[in-house]
């Protein structure tokens, strides 16, 4: 299996559409090559940051359309909440990124949360 041919550029425009992170993770059927599989796929990606509160108020500012119209009306604190109360990950999917061809899902876990899952 092999990373897209274009990972350059997808590193380029996750820098210059979202706000800055500890750890950017890609993975599935959109980030890697798959034999007999060429549309359709999906790019998956987890942002793992050290502020999600302050994360997500950049992000909620930035791109707005990401978020569904229930999130975009809580402010970012009761969405760190939900966050939290659903196993420590956000995701907004089916989201259109400018400059890339196919859908994007992305969730949001704080740099603490992911490594006490890594580490229990």
């Amino acid at each position: 299996m092999s990373l897209v041919a274009n990972s350059n550029h997808l590193r380029l425009l996750l820098k210059e559409t979202f706000p800055a992170t500890s750890l950017t993770l890609v993975y599935g059927s959109g980030a890697f090559a798959q034999l007999g599989r060429s549309k359709g796929k999906m790019l998956d990606i987890v942002f793992a940051v050290d502020d999600p509160v302050k994360w997500h108020t950049e992000n909620v500012r930035t791109n707005p359309a990401h978020y569904s119209v229930f999130a975009r009306r809580m402010s970012t604190s009761s969405l760190h909440k939900l966050q939290k109360a659903a196993a420590g990950v956000y995701y907004n999917p089916f989201v259109k990124l400018e400059g890339w061809d196919g859908l994007v899902k992305y969730g949001v876990i704080s740099v603490a949360d992911l490594k006490r899952d890594l580490e229990e």
